[in-house]
């Protein structure tokens, strides 16, 4: 952490959507990836007065920018798909992100 401005980055995850059908429930898998994000930490939050020292999940606040992604200036923010599996959609993910 520095006093410099956050980068934008890459963004992607992967989100499990489960459906009731007439066959039993369905599940599939989304990936998702955000083209260009800007992240801070809200704050930290720890507990000291008790015996141990008990440290709080941090959380973030995250802004998206579009990006032009052709020629015709239309501006993307983020772009998904349904995969069957969580193999392919972690893949999708990593491959968004130029991870091999």
């Amino acid at each position: 952490m520095t006093d410099a401005a956050a980068p934008d980055v890459g963004f992607g995850y992967v989100r499990v959507m489960r459906e009731n059908g007439t066959n039993g429930v369905k599940t599939t898998y989304e990936g998702w990836w955000f083209y260009k994000m800007k992240f801070s930490v809200n704050g930290e939050e720890t507990r000291t007065k008790e015996r141990n020292i008990e440290w709080r999940t941090p959380t973030l606040t995250g802004t998206g920018m579009g990006v032009s992604q052709d020629a015709t200036g239309k501006l993307s923010f983020a772009c998904h798909k349904s995969f069957d599996t969580m193999a392919d959609a972690i893949s999708y993910v990593n491959g968004k992100a130029g991870i091999t």
